[in-house]
Formats: C-alpha cells, sequence, structure tokens
C-alpha cells in the first residue's frame, strides 16, 4: 500500500485537503477529518460536501 506524496505533506504540514483520489489516500483524509475527497470519476460532486 503506498500512500501520495502530496497527501503525506499536507498531513504533515496541518493543511487542510481537497482530494480528487480514490483508494487509500482517500480513506487517509476521511479518517483523519484533515479534508474532502471523492473519486476520479466524480469529482464534479464533489461540491456537494461542502
Amino acid at each position: 500500500m503506498t500512500i501520495p506524496g502530496k497527501v503525506q505533506s499536507y498531513l504533515a504540514c496541518g493543511k487542510p485537503i481537497i482530494a480528487s483520489l480514490d483508494g487509500i489516500g482517500s480513506e487517509i483524509i476521511k479518517d483523519a477529518s484533515c479534508g474532502f475527497s471523492q473519486m476520479l470519476n466524480l469529482q464534479w460532486s464533489c461540491s456537494n460536501n461542502f
């Protein structure tokens, strides 16, 4: 299992994350309650989270 490098960097900096990804990166963002994430094919529905 790999975590995208940018997700790791943003988590380390404490920055909120708005991402268009799926898999483990999305799970980490949701579990850490540090931002929003949607699957790539549902990127237009991401605005529904705000």
